[in-house]
């Protein structure tokens, strides 16, 4: 398992903050809000594919660093209407609720659900949901390139309590941070035993012209490193939406259609 490129060692009077380059890194990820159109690919480890659709909005909450975000399967028909809404909250555990619509019954989802995968991709809620630097300690491991040989940090995490490696599932990730724009091109994660369980790859990067510093990946790949699962999310259409109103992201809007 590596990153693109050769693995340099950086000596210790040269590297910048790594919990600073942890926080711009997030923030490159915060858009003011947005309407996707998302295709799902899902390689199992025999080669079968099954694809989905979903439709998703996102929103920046009035403090500039939770998010909101609300995703709705739209095929195959017999997942239409099967929703998440993931809200944010700094300083005390996460939302996640879930609607089943065969149910018609909407569910709250405790934190170590959070671990789960998010509407059957090898990502998780919490790779979704993201994950907060203040929570995880951080150390620059060396200098490796990024996605069209940019530069970029490798920054090693670790969970600062044991509370956070059970709600994440991870004992260490590792970051490829470019070391101009702070996006993360690359993540990798290990789980609780130490063994290498994830890596994630983000593609075709675009920039959002009306809120400068921010990026979105139109192509995310996935990969589970234990059971060679692989998940593909297409962006196929992207709306930015600065002002989407409060009352699309309450439970009570998961029964409802965009």
């Amino acid at each position: 398992m590596s990153f693109v490129g050769t693995l340099v060692l950086v000596p210790a009077w040269a590297e910048p903050d790594a919990l600073a380059l942890m926080e711009k890194s997030r923030q490159t990820s915060l858009v003011k809000g947005s309407r996707l159109a998302l295709a799902l690919e899902l390689h199992s480890a025999s080669g079968a594919v099954r694809v989905r659709k979903v439709s998703s909005s996102t929103r920046l909450q009035s403090n500039g660093i939770d998010n909101s975000r609300l995703t709705r399967f739209e095929y195959p028909p017999d997942a239409k209407g099967l929703a998440t809404l993931i809200i944010e909250h700094s300083g005390k555990a996460d939302d996640v609720w879930v609607y089943v619509p065969g149910l018609r019954k909407t569910r709250r989802v405790v934190a170590d659900g959070k671990r789960d995968s998010f509407m059957g991709t090898v990502l998780s809620y919490g790779d979704v949901i993201g994950h907060r630097p203040a929570e995880w300690t951080h150390r620059i491991v060396g200098v490796g390139q990024g996605e069209g040989g940019r530069k970029c940090w490798h920054i090693e995490s670790l969970p600062r309590h044991a509370e956070i490696q059970a709600e994440s599932g991870y004992s260490k990730r590792l970051s490829c941070v470019d070391a101009e724009s702070g996006f993360a091109w690359t993540q990798e994660a290990w789980d609780p035993e130490g063994k290498p369980l994830k890596r994630i790859t983000n593609r075709r990067v675009r920039a959002i012209p009306e809120q400068t510093g921010t990026y979105v990946p139109h192509e995310v790949e996935a990969v589970n490193l234990q059971t060679l699962e692989r998940s593909i999310i297409v962006v196929e259409r992207f709306q930015y939406v600065a002002n989407l109103p409060d009352s699309e992201f309450k439970p009570a809007a998961l029964s409802d259609a965009f």
